[in-house]
């Protein structure tokens, strides 16, 4: 059981902590990044497991993270669970993501999730929620930004098919992270180790 001490500092920090200061902090302004086109929603869809990502507040005390998407007509549903730390408690949230501009299928989205902590990083018209690469089968790379007085503020997800990937897969998939110019050293690893 955690103790009352940290669990009211958990919650003071996800209550009064701003948008900007849930991510992982760089200088300047959002860096251009190209995205998936001709994006294949309906080869996305499916399960997949969160292998490594940048901080996120919603995540702290988290392990086994997913995320699954299913079709929902004109939108994509979007199932994210994982289980917590503290007394293996599953815990999940359901919401919905769709198309930044739905004519050009490029893989700009925007996720909501209602009145939650996930839905702090506004999607604004650019989307929160952008697929840098995929193969569909393997691996994804999810990233979002938001630009803050000085500085800009990055979400950064490696998501896989498999729990337990190929460490080679993984080291591909960092390569073209490098290649966009982001920074692997600020990814944490997601526990995927015996889970549910």
């Amino acid at each position: 059981m955690m103790p009352l001490s940290l669990c009211l500092m958990v919650m003071m920090v996800v209550i009064v902590a701003p948008p900007a200061a849930t991510q992982v902090i760089f200088g300047g302004r959002c860096p251009v990044q190209n995205v998936v086109q001709n994006f294949n929603a309906a080869g996305y869809l499916g399960k997949w497991y969160e292998i490594e990502k940048y901080f996120t507040i919603f995540e702290v005390g988290g392990r086994c993270i997913t995320a699954t998407y299913y079709d929902l007509g004109t939108m994509i549903g979007v199932l994210n669970q994982q289980t917590s730390v503290f007394g293996n408690k599953v815990t999940s949230i359901q919401g919905q993501a769709q198309f930044v501009n739905p004519a050009s299928r490029e893989a700009k989205l925007s996720v909501t999730f209602g009145n939650s902590i996930f839905g702090m990083l506004s999607a604004g018209n650019n989307g929160n929620y952008w697929v840098l690469d995929t193969d569909y089968f393997n691996y994804a790379i999810v990233w979002a930004c938001q630009d803050i007085t000085f500085a800009n503020a990055q979400f950064l997800w490696i998501l896989m098919r498999q729990q337990k990937p190929d460490p080679q897969l993984l080291y591909y998939v960092k390569t073209v992270i490098r290649q966009r110019g982001l920074d692997v050293s600020r990814l944490q690893v997601t526990d995927q180790t015996n889970c549910f």
